[in-house]
């Protein structure tokens, strides 16, 4: 019996303080990871040696505008004046179910209000109007929301700037997450 445990208090002396043990997975892809453990604090680390899954992070997230679908009215409470804290107005199905009016109320010290909103199953043109501003608007853009990340801007297929209006035609790709920004200098409502 005090052999056993001699060969036990070897095994474990002989293992404290080895160097990292690298194991292979062995899983059905053709990628593998590492598995690296601890010596001294019993930890485990793993990282995955392909390349091909990294991510980058968003430079600036944009509200989820959820599923419902989309009032016709996207009028929307003080506050959404960063993508991030755009307001979220659903799932736009087509061009029929565009808003038939965008308005909020912005602080004096802010120029730019945000909306998220979804696409439906097919790509179409989808029509923005903005009117009646306390002061001129300055531009309405729409930019792509993928992964909810605040992307690249849509250029408009047209657009019509009158003095207290801008009436915009983006192109829209299905089941995509659009963010559109209006920017008014001096703030006010509209």
């Amino acid at each position: 019996m005090s052999g056993r445990w001699i060969v036990l208090f070897v095994l474990y002396v002989g293992c404290e303080g080895s160097p990292p043990v690298d194991v292979l997975d062995t899983d059905s892809d053709t990628t593998t990871d590492t598995v690296t453990t601890g010596d001294d604090d019993d930890t485990t680390t793993t990282g995955d040696d392909d390349d091909d899954d990294t991510t980058t992070p968003c430079a600036m997230e944009v509200t989820d505008p959820g599923t419902d679908a989309s009032p016709g009215d996207w009028t929307s409470p003080q506050g959404n004046i960063s993508p991030d804290r755009a307001w979220p107005v659903g799932v736009v199905q087509n061009a029929n179910a565009a808003p038939f009016y965008i308005g909020t109320n912005l602080p004096n010290n802010e120029d730019q209000a945000f909306w998220s909103f979804r696409t439906g199953p097919q790509d179409f043109t989808i029509p923005l109007r903005v009117q009646n501003a306390m002061n001129e608007f300055e531009s309405v853009h729409l930019h792509r929301g993928d992964d909810l990340c605040f992307g690249e801007e849509v250029p408009p297929v047209n657009q019509d700037i009158g003095d207290w209006f801008i009436q915009s035609m983006f192109p829209v790709e299905a089941d995509t997450v659009y963010v559109l920004e209006v920017t008014v200098p001096g703030g006010g409502f509209f």
